[in-house]
């Protein structure tokens, strides 16, 4: 007792307290404040790491010395009589309310407070290139006005000292005339200056007038008008930006102005070629016929120049896309024939890196090495969206999640009435599990695109990941048109919301009136009899289900047989040789997907194989080993997946049909009956 009561004098206890809630706000600040200037995750740990060593030093420091009016000193050295211990007690006690006060501020703040929405200031220097019309009375020439405008924004997109909004979000305003309001226009893409104008072509001249408007003070800077040949026209677009930048009064560095005046091309016909693989590359939705014929055009312009190095590098960029579509081997090989060709023509080529970084991300999977050309291409076009959505999308693969969302928040700030680069930030915030955000985010997307489907099945995921309520999430998916043929994509959502509510008639129902034995076309693993194997499952009817598992068994193995490095497809085996009971067979597919994409190779794919693998833990028996996993699974990024058997949220484990084999382990029920846990990123 003389001890804790000696410890006691010596504020031991309330330099604990003090520390500790020190240390706490230390480290918030770090992982908030840090992913903002780009430090490193590494530091933030580093951070914690120093706060927690310093705990225990900070409390034999309490123990052996003692604050004195003469300053520190050594406990043993003070008169008891002289000892003000309990004034600095008061004072220790005073900075732990001090900052609890703050805590409880902040958090008050967040809870309850009614916040402005928060306005940026609109920079000077920022722009929108709105679509040039097409004034050519042959309509078909409407692709050399795309062309003109889509280089002209990638040369602005150089420049540092601009803001320059990407392309597809300017593309709505195409044909609006004279009845556009510019200064709506500008509020909505977030920026000061439209630039708009006409381009007319007859024969083998070229026409193109320009104007750029202050739209927010309704106020003429510049106008040009430019009367050339094709060949004379090739390098306008660098003339443009240059005019551009200096009527908006942004600084050129020396690189900058030097890439401006890089002519792509001498050849007036390989241009008109290039213009036209173009438009057919940026249809969107390109499927491979798109591509195809792209890959074509930008072939014979590179017949015509052999030194045309950016046709190069977008047939290349191209190629990756197709070899993405189609996994053909000879798409990929051309790809990077075809990026190294246009680095070797022009080695300081922008997009001849961002070739490179596209062959090395889509289909060599070497992130390390597509971040690397990536940042090379963010350096010389600062502005390019392109390159910082897919940088975003590696930081995801790779666990660096703050980084993602940062990046991803830059690139839609970019483009902001693109629906997809609002979408992938959306998606990301529900890896997290950053349920607010997320709903924000998927109520931005149906601002921009109220037809679209995605961010309404976000929302509905959302009732279910944030109030369990199935029953709302369906609802918001009946306000989504079904094609006359039935939409398996969504009838698949519908079919797991059902599930989840153990509505298997309404499951069964959807499956039985769908006309096809596949419910997602080009994915021979979402079988229509496995889906039907699971509600017999789910009812206790082994004998159907192993009859239904039999049935589609041979089509799974297959897969594996034909492609016995994709983690995904032995997943999907290992959860099906779980069902029908065949328990080695099922964790070694499991576990062969865990091999093939571990979660430090791919944090987000991995997440996924590594629920997968619980979940066959799980159904197999092996409770011990599924628990600690779906433990430390439920605050790892990466693991809520919309309709997955094996996502892995508090709200599903709770639900879902496919986890009842645990409901009566005590460490289970803990799982579900207790607070969510925090995602930590």
């Amino acid at each position: 007792m003389k001890f804790f009561a000696e410890l006691k004098r010596r504020n031991v206890y309330k330099v604990a307290a003090a520390y500790a809630v020190v240390g706490w706000l230390l480290i918030q600040i770090a992982t908030q404040v840090f992913p903002f200037f780009d430090i490193p995750n590494w530091a933030v740990r580093l951070v914690i790491l120093f706060v927690a060593i310093g705990f225990p030093i900070a409390l034999v420091l309490a123990w052996a010395y003692e604050l004195t009016p003469e300053g520190v000193k050594r406990v043993d050295e003070v008169v008891r009589p002289e000892s003000i211990t309990r004034a600095t007690g008061r004072k220790l006690d005073f900075l732990i309310i001090g900052i609890l006060l703050v805590i409880i501020g902040i958090f008050a703040w967040g809870r309850f407070g009614k916040h402005a929405p928060t306005v940026e200031p609109v920079s000077s220097k920022s722009i929108a290139v709105l679509p040039l019309e097409n004034l050519s009375e042959e309509k078909e020439n409407a692709f050399f006005a795309d062309g003109i405008q889509d280089d002209l924004l990638t040369s602005l997109a150089k420049i540092s000292d601009l803001k320059v909004i990407s392309r597809t979000s300017v593309m709505q305003y195409r044909g609006t005339g004279a009845a556009h309001n510019l200064r709506e226009i500008a509020q909505a893409l977030g920026v000061e200056n439209i630039l708009e104008g006409s381009v007319r072509r007859v024969g083998n001249r070229v026409l193109v007038t320009v104007q750029l408007i202050d739209a927010r003070h309704d106020r003429h800077i510049w106008a040009e008008r430019y009367d050339r040949t094709i060949a004379d026209s090739i390098g306008l677009q660098g003339e443009l930006a240059t005019e551009i930048a200096a009527a908006l009064r942004a600084k050129l560095a020396s690189e900058e102005k030097a890439s401006l005046e890089v002519k792509p091309t001498s050849n007036p016909d390989a241009y008109i070629l290039y213009l036209r693989a173009r438009e057919r590359e940026q249809v969107v939705d390109a499927t491979v016929e798109d591509r195809s014929a792209a890959e074509q055009l930008y072939a014979q312009a590179i017949g015509l120049d052999p030194g045309f190095a950016l046709a190069y590098a977008r047939r290349s960029i191209n190629n990756s896309y197709l070899f993405l579509q189609s996994q053909d081997q000879t798409q990929k090989l051309k790809a990077r024939a075809e990026a190294e060709e246009a680095l070797r023509l022009a080695p300081a080529l922008g997009e001849a890196h961002l070739a490179l970084g596209f062959c090395f991300y889509l289909a060599e999977k070497d992130y390390a090495a597509a971040l690397k050309e990536f940042s090379i291409v963010t350096a010389s076009s600062p502005n390019n969206t392109e390159v910082r959505g897919h940088a975003g999308a590696i930081y995801r693969r790779q666990g660096r999640w703050r980084e993602a969302i940062v990046t991803l928040e830059r690139a839609r700030d970019l483009d902001p009435r693109n629906p997809a680069a609002a979408r992938i930030l959306a998606n990301t915030r529900v890896m997290v599990r950053d349920w607010p955000a997320a709903t924000a985010d998927a109520h931005r997307v149906l601002e921009i695109a109220p037809e679209s489907r995605g961010p309404l099945i976000n929302l509905a995921y959302l009732e279910v990941y944030r109030n369990g309520d199935p029953t709302a999430a369906k609802a918001i998916l009946s306000r989504i048109p079904l094609s006359p043929k039935a939409d398996g994509t969504i009838l698949g959502n519908i079919w797991s919301l059902s599930m989840l509510q153990r509505d298997f008639a309404a499951a069964l129902k959807i499956l039985d009136e769908f006309p096809s034995d596949q419910l997602y076309p080009g994915n021979a693993l979402e079988q229509k009899a496995s889906y039907q194997g699971y509600i017999a499952l789910a009812r206790g009817d082994a004998a159907l289900a192993q009859r239904l598992f039999e049935k589609v068994k041979p089509i799974f193995e297959a897969e594996v047989r034909d492609h016995p490095d994709d983690a995904r497809r032995h997943a999907y085996l290992g959860w099906l040789y779980a069902c029908m009971g065949r328990k080695e067979d099922a964790i070694r597919e499991a576990r062969r997907g865990v091999e093939l994409e571990p979660e430090s190779r791919d944090a987000y794919h991995g997440a996924l194989t590594a629920s997968n693998l619980a979940l066959v833990y799980a159904r197999t028996g092996e409770a011990e080993q599924a628990i600690p996993l779906i433990e430390r699974l439920l605050s790892a990024p990466g693991t809520p997946e919309f309709g997955s058997l094996a996502s892995m949220t508090q709200a599903e484990l709770r639900l879902g049909w496919q986890w009842d084999p645990l409901r009566s382990n005590p460490r289970f029920k803990k799982i579900i009956e207790g607070p969510e846990p925090k995602t930590i990123y």
